[in-house]
Parts: structure tokens; C-alpha cells; sequence
């Protein structure tokens, strides 16, 4: 199996195993003139992901660079 493969093999296996995630994703993705940012990390890299806090609100978003999204999700396993 190449590294392609492998890449996809795992991307199938962890939307089916995460579908609210999944689901924000499309939501953020689909109507992002409906994205609600509450809060924006404050470096200054020009690409930001967006972090879901609360999965039931799926437009509403934290804008961050990959560092501090790491990062939240570090902070956010040690709770």
C-alpha cells in the first residue's frame, strides 16, 4: 500500500468514526459566509484551521494557525 493509500485508508476510517466532526466540517465548508469566528489566535501566519469548540454549533468557529490548534487540542486532552 502506497503512502496515498494509507493516507485515504485512514481519513475513511476517522470520518466514520467521527461524523459530528465530519458534519461541522461540511457546514463551515458549505456556508462560509454563515462562519461565525469567536475568537482568532493572534500569530501571523496567513493559514488558519478552523477549531470547532462545540460541535453543535458548527458555524461557530476559533481561527488558528496550526501551532496553537495543536495546541488546543493538547490543552483540551489534559482536561
Amino acid at each position: 500500500m502506497n503512502n496515498l493509500a494509507i493516507c485515504n485508508e485512514h481519513k475513511r476510517v476517522w470520518d466514520k468514526n467521527n461524523p459530528e466532526k465530519v458534519k461541522a466540517q461540511q457546514r463551515v465548508s458549505s456556508h462560509p459566509d454563515k462562519v461565525i469566528i469567536i475568537y482568532e489566535c493572534g500569530c501571523n501566519y496567513p493559514k488558519k484551521e478552523e477549531h470547532h469548540p462545540d460541535y453543535s454549533k458548527p458555524l461557530e468557529v476559533c481561527k488558528l494557525c496550526r501551532t496553537c490548534h495543536i495546541e488546543e487540542h493538547k490543552r483540551l486532552k489534559r482536561l
